[in-house]
């Protein structure tokens, strides 16, 4: 219950953020239903900023995913505006957590 309260939360607040600039609805649509599904496959999503001027050409969202949960990058490498991921294993000497950058693009 919690986390699908924060997913929507999340997705209320980008497209707030995003409403402005000079993506369509669909667009929006679509880079939204991108991070939710990051969301319930584990990750926890931290930040995001949109990229790019005048227009945004892309959204790159930092975000953390437990180890025990690495399972769920399999799940992000299917999603199809998802151009990039970057990994970083944190934790001394046994991995406790990725550091993920992730960057989305809809064109």
């Amino acid at each position: 219950m919690e986390n699908n309260s924060q997913t929507e939360a999340v997705e209320k607040t980008l497209v707030d953020q995003l409403s402005k600039s000079s993506l369509s609805k669909d667009q929006l649509s679509k880079i939204s239903r991108t991070i939710s599904a990051l969301q319930k496959a584990g990750f926890r999503i931290h930040d995001w900023f949109p990229n790019g001027q005048p227009g945004i050409d892309k959204i790159v969202i930092d975000a953390q995913l437990a180890v025990e949960n690495s399972s769920a990058l399999a799940q992000a490498l299917t999603l199809k505006n998802l151009k990039e991921i970057n990994l970083l294993r944190k934790g001394i000497p046994v991995p406790i957590f990725y550091q993920v950058k992730a960057i989305i693009e809809e064109r």
